[in-house]
């Protein structure tokens, strides 16, 4: 090679490292990250509810005795033959919960009595029929309350007591005579059971077979992705990837299959079942008027009314874990929390509600998106949204739309574990120890 043929390879060397440095230096977001945004197809970065994997019928539910199969059962709420009389159900708890499980099992009863008619007391001699609260080592209880005399067993295995309780719920409102919401008869106008991505055996195949609507009833209510009930997206699925879910919503959500809390019809249902007074069976009010006008009595310069959803943002800047604090402080039931922002459509609508009048932002601002361990030995960690510190709501995939090109990355080796909506538009993870701005969440 020539001495200028040398020379001019030199400076092209130079050139393509300065503007490798450059790029690796600009704001967070701005790399391709491919594997990432196809998504790992590693299971610790899926949520799995934990009442799939206890082996029974639909997952978590206990047949009564001489039935195998769906055949004959009634679905969504069962036949007012099978619930407890004048809706009182006697219970024990076996010693051998800790008292933390005690208080998450003493909590999901209270939440059922202060938004029903419905008791929880404890078993006396008198009883003849009773809820045995065990750990039999997995999620699952009859639906209803089981012809013959003496205890029919609810169990909550370690795993049970994940979240807010959720689980525990839901089991409860099995107990009280609920099946799974996406056996409905009327299922099909609403989601879309995606058979080709179901495991192929028969057990798994069954979970996903409708309700005969001539042995049910709906209660008289709308079908409910919001529902503790529902399944999630990726239930029973032969391959455990992000890209192959088995069900699908019609209306474009993914957040289904949440186990925060009761939906307001879940609570009407529950009242309708056990012919609750009339004050305590309503249907759910949209209640958009009030918390619009707390809303607009909220003195924030950034502040946006959405979707019967109030947000705020800080004119502060915090740490993460102080900015859930902020957000939640007042409320544990989760109705006040770091923003989730689902989707794409709502980043941009948050991303200017931020910007305002200005013509750009010089700010990037936290949403309650982090990054957690789900499984203490699993090295890999799964995003989720967060209701409050250690109380992790639903599951983000890795292959979802609402990321930067590229994000989340950890670039340069940072361990980045929340996210923020940047201010350049989009989401981008940062490290966690840093301070930014933050969005909060008020929802009825």
């Amino acid at each position: 090679m020539s001495i200028y043929g040398l020379l001019c390879f030199l400076l092209v060397l130079t050139l393509t490292l300065a503007f490798n440095i450059d790029r690796e230096s600009s704001n967070y977001g701005d790399d391709n990250d491919a594997d990432e945004a196809e998504g790992d197809n590693d299971v610790a970065d899926m949520q799995s509810n934990p009442e799939y994997r206890s082996g029974k019928f639909e997952g978590d539910i206990v047949l009564p005795n001489g039935i195998d199969s769906i055949d004959g059962l009634a679905r969504e709420g069962i036949t007012r033959k099978a619930i407890w009389e004048n809706g009182l159900i006697p219970f024990t708890i076996d010693t051998s919960f800790n008292p933390d499980q005690v208080k998450i099992i003493n909590a999901a009863m209270a939440d059922i009595q202060a938004k029903t008619c419905v008791r929880f007391r404890e078993k006396t001699a008198e009883d003849i029929r009773w809820v045995r609260i065990v750990d039999g080592g997995a999620c699952y209880s009859n639906v209803g309350r089981q012809p013959n005399t003496g205890a029919q067993d609810l169990s909550l295995g370690p795993d049970c007591f994940w979240g807010t309780g959720g689980t525990v719920r839901h089991e409860l409102m099995h107990t009280l005579g609920f099946f799974h919401e996406q056996a409905r008869t009327d299922r099909d106008s609403h989601i879309r059971i995606e058979w080709e991505n179901v495991d192929d055996s028969e057990v798994a195949r069954s979970q996903f077979t409708k309700s005969n609507k001539h042995e049910v009833t709906n209660l008289d209510t709308e079908y409910d992705l919001d529902s503790i009930m529902h399944y999630d997206r990726f239930a029973f699925q032969k391959v455990q990837d992000l890209r192959r879910p088995t069900i699908v919503a019609l209306n474009g959500r993914t957040d289904f299959g949440q186990r925060n809390g009761f939906s307001p019809i879940d609570v009407l249902e529950m009242n309708r079942l056990y012919e609750c007074p009339e004050e305590a069976d309503k249907e759910p009010k949209r209640q958009e008027s009030s918390l619009e006008d707390q809303c607009n009595n909220i003195s924030a310069p950034k502040k946006m009314f959405l979707d019967d959803r109030c947000y705020v943002a800080s004119e502060e800047a915090a740490a993460f874990n102080e900015a859930l604090e902020n957000c939640n402080h007042l409320d544990d039931t989760g109705h006040k929390h770091l923003a989730f922002a689902m989707n794409k459509d709502l980043i941009d609508k948050l991303y200017n509600m931020l910007l305002g009048d200005d013509e750009a932002l010089s700010a990037s601002y936290f949403v309650g998106a982090y990054q957690m361990s789900l499984y203490p030995e699993s090295p890999r960690r799964g995003w989720h949204w967060m209701l409050g510190r250690d109380k992790p709501g639903p599951g983000i995939p890795h292959s979802s739309d609402i990321w930067r090109q590229g994000e989340p990355d950890d670039r340069q080796g940072v361990d980045e574990r929340i996210a923020v909506i940047a201010n350049s538009g989009g989401l981008d993870d940062v490290p966690e120890h840093a301070k930014f701005y933050y969005i909060c969440e008020y929802h009825n």
